[in-house]
């Protein structure tokens, strides 16, 4: 019997990990599920990820509506990326001689919403749009140990000042052709395009031009 409810059609490997460091503990980890109706006619696509603290735990959502001719759909999403230095100085605590050393942590937050929607005029031709809006914020932080004799004797937690956050209000509209025809890894015959123009719109006011024209010749055994 048909059942239009959705239902778990897959789950990506999922990952997991334990790190101990002389900051401390941390763990971390990922796992993506997809979810559909009987007929595909529905698609949820759920995707996870964490590593370290709760700053650092991301995720995002895409749902796409494939019923009708015209498919639509939603994206939701926070991607947290993290990068950090450390140096090394000379101090004290408690009046007492230390090495100080200092990681900083600096991450950038990607948090986006949007639509979309395609039009297909053919099995290899179809129209492509999108529009939403996305806000990169950034976080600074310090975490300062204390160390006497190669010993970590105390530890401090220093929020830094970091950037304003960039808001902007995107869209694009794209033509895309696809009659390629696939090999084990890659395309080794026909041909793929994509020609499109988006524009961002906020703290910061840009547009985007993209033109991508690709054929392939299959001269045995290379392409």
């Amino acid at each position: 019997p048909y059942e239009s409810d959705l239902a778990l059609d897959y789950v990506s490997p999922p990952t997991a990990g334990v790190g101990v460091d002389r900051y401390g503990a941390s763990v971390g980890g990922s796992i993506g599920l997809w979810f559909s109706d009987m007929l595909g006619n529905r698609q949820v696509l759920t995707a996870f990820q964490g590593s370290g603290g709760l700053k650092d735990i991301g995720g995002e959502l895409l749902f796409v509506n494939q019923s009708s001719r015209f498919n639509w759909g939603f994206v939701g999403g926070r991607i947290p990326y993290r990068s950090g230095f450390s140096t090394i100085d000379a101090g004290q605590v408690n009046g007492v001689p230390a090495t100080v050393v200092d990681l900083v942590l600096e991450r950038t937050y990607f948090n986006r919403v949007g639509v979309l929607g395609d039009y297909p005029f053919s099995p290899t031709r179809r129209i492509e749009a999108d529009a939403g809006f996305l806000r990169i914020g950034f976080d600074r932080e310090v975490i300062r140990g204390f160390f006497v004799n190669g010993q970590q004797v105390a530890e401090d937690r220093i929020d830094l000042d970091a950037p304003d956050p960039l808001n902007l209000f995107q869209g694009s509209l794209a033509f895309v052709t696809d009659y390629s025809y696939f090999g084990y890894t890659s395309p080794v015959r026909g041909g793929r395009s994509r020609f499109e123009v988006g524009g961002n719109a906020g703290t910061l006011d840009f547009a985007t031009l993209l033109a991508d024209w690709r054929r392939y010749f299959f001269v045995r055994p290379l392409t």
